[in-house]
């Protein structure tokens, strides 16, 4: 009794549909693998990990159902009457290399071991695409074989692939224990001499040379974006999450490869499919979240897109616009490799299609740039800024505050310039820096405020001298404030300046006098009618303070004429 009849003795023991699930990943598991070792050489990883992988997912299937029939028909694949897949009827896929050299169902039973199920794929691989000289056939070659348990049955007649009813070459039915002498006399037909041919008639002109291989590139990659296509079907049809771990495995290191060939629309179809794909079916696989995004972060670090690092300067512009649409669906780790591309930019669109990508990736996760700005040289962060500043606000004034206490000033300056001409703190937020620990960011800050005559930065300047009690290290910073409000201030400053240089009797000697020439500098700077007659009248004083306060004004002028 067959394991199929013991199945339909017990109905009450399997539920069909879990049975058919089970088949279908199986199947699917099948086709990975004879793909797999279709596309890549002998002896690569990809398709023994895949081979193995069906091996394991068989083995298991086998233990609990003890076996496995597919049934072949022209377009489709049937198991327990059901259809367990269907598609063109094209040579180059598994159904129609077994359907075409007669064969109408296989069997796999328990027991079956990994080099069983290698052989048998190989078989089959070497007959995918008929050649002009075939050595043998597909059913000579693994009854040859003699497996153990795969069992199958060969059709009296089947149809070709020019669609003509032939003979079967091997018309029988292959049981586990098949001691049958191979038959003789298949019909050989008496040997004819053929004209021989003109080896000058073979050979190719130039033009026919390269035809030749654009046919072939043509047919390559053609059949490349099939495969991945297939695999992204397998992971709609067959919904298991040992199946969609094992393809994304797969279209990781693909992802890769396609973009050292630069078949950049290929990685687009990757990275887009898969997304579109877990998006869709967030609610029925939420398993799949995870392990989708484990994908994108590893085909997102550096290693994985460092092909794009050596093509970026030499590629042309419809290929730098797919890799715009495939930097969109990446991890913000990619961050990184692009923040590289933007360095070595040559043309603005290209900086622009970098700054976009950047951007939109850090607003899903601002850590990669963070961690960037953190530890990257000085001439990486400097091409940075300008992306920094078109983040959003809250964004991009954390960015730049990092940038404050860079050791570069050149990057310190540029942060405090965008801060401040981007509005995002208030002015009286900016203002507190001038008391920043650092120097640097304090004359920046002071640099920055005096740049434009503004009542708000005045007033606050008026309120800090006058309120202010200083130590006398900070004299020099008391003249950069005076300064800066001259750079800043109006007609409404006058009064205090006046005061501060011809009165102030009541502060100490030292304030006095620090202040007074801080008035004098800050009037200078003012640079309007007013300021320059209250200048005049302190000029023409007899009072010996004041005599001094221009004197070392003169001083530090001179000084500062001899440093250019």
């Amino acid at each position: 009794m067959s394991a199929q009849d013991k199945m339909s003795l017990e109905p009450g023991k399997f539920f069909q549909e879990d049975v058919l699930k089970e088949t279908r990943k199986v199947y699917a598991g099948m086709l990975l693998a004879s793909k797999n070792l279709s596309l890549y050489p002998s002896g690569h990883s990809i398709p023994a990990k895949s081979i193995k992988l069906f091996h394991q997912k068989l083995e298991t299937y086998l233990q609990k159902y003890g076996y496995l029939r597919l049934e072949i028909e022209r377009n489709r694949i049937v198991s327990l009457d059901e259809e367990i897949s269907s598609g063109p009827h094209e040579e180059g896929t598994l159904p129609f290399t077994l359907f075409r050299d007669g064969i109408r169902w296989i069997e796999f039973t328990q027991g079956i071991d990994l080099e069983q199920i290698k052989s048998f794929l190989t078989i089959v691989n070497q007959h995918m695409i008929l050649s002009a000289e075939p050595e043998g056939d597909i059913v000579t070659n693994i009854w040859e074989a003699q497996f153990s348990h795969i069992q199958y049955d060969v059709a009296d007649f089947f149809v070709n692939a020019d669609g003509e009813m032939k003979d079967s070459i091997s018309s029988f039915k292959a049981e586990p224990d098949i001691t049958e002498p191979r038959e003789k006399n298949l019909g050989e037909k008496p040997y004819a001499r053929q004209p021989e041919i003109d080896p000058a008639q073979l050979i190719l002109s130039q033009q026919e040379q390269e035809q030749l291989q654009e046919m072939i590139r043509y047919e390559q990659e053609a059949d490349f974006s099939s495969y991945v296509n297939a695999l992204l079907d397998i992971l709609l049809l067959y919904r298991d999450e040992e199946s969609f771990r094992t393809i994304l495995e797969v279209l990781s290191e693909e992802f890769t490869g396609t973009l050292a060939r630069e078949e950049f629309d290929i990685s687009l179809k990757i990275v887009w499919g898969l997304r579109k794909i877990v998006e869709q079916y967030r609610k029925q696989m939420p398993w799949a979240v995870p392990i989708s995004e484990d994908f994108f972060q590893k085909v997102s670090d550096v290693d994985s897109l460092s092909p794009v690092l050596q093509a970026w300067n030499h590629i042309n512009a419809e290929q730098t616009d797919i890799l715009e649409q495939v930097f969109k669906y990446l991890d913000p780790k990619a961050i990184r490799t692009l923040a590289l591309l933007l360095a070595d930019g040559e043309s603005e669109k290209q900086k622009q299609i970098l700054s976009n990508a950047i951007i939109g990736l850090a607003g899903k996760n601002m850590r990669p740039l963070e961690d960037l700005l953190n530890d990257s040289d000085d001439k990486l962060v400097e091409n940075l800024i300008p992306v920094i500043v078109q983040l959003e606000n809250e964004k991009s004034l954390h960015c730049l505050m990092k940038l404050l206490h860079r050791d570069s000033s050149l990057i310190r300056e540029k942060a405090i310039r965008s801060i401040i001409d981007r509005g995002l703190v208030p002015m009286r937020e900016v203002f507190k820096w001038i008391d920043d620990p650092d120097e640097v960011v304090r004359r920046l800050v002071m640099r920055q405020l005096g740049k434009k005559r503004d009542s708000a930065t005045e007033e606050l300047f008026l309120s800090y001298l006058k309120n202010t009690t200083f130590q006398k290290d900070q004299a020099d910073h008391v003249m950069v404030c005076f300064k800066t409000l001259g750079r800043c201030g109006s007609l409404r400053s006058i009064p205090y300046l006046r005061e501060t240089l011809l009165h102030r009797k009541w502060m100490p000697g030292f304030w006095r006098a620090l202040y007074r020439r801080g008035a004098a500098v800050a009037l200078e700077a003012l640079a309007i009618p007013e300021s320059e007659q209250l200048l005049d009248k302190a000029r023409r004083s007899l009072h010996p303070i004041l005599r001094s306060v221009f004197r070392d004004i003169n001083r530090d002028n001179q000084k500062s004429k001899g440093g250019r």
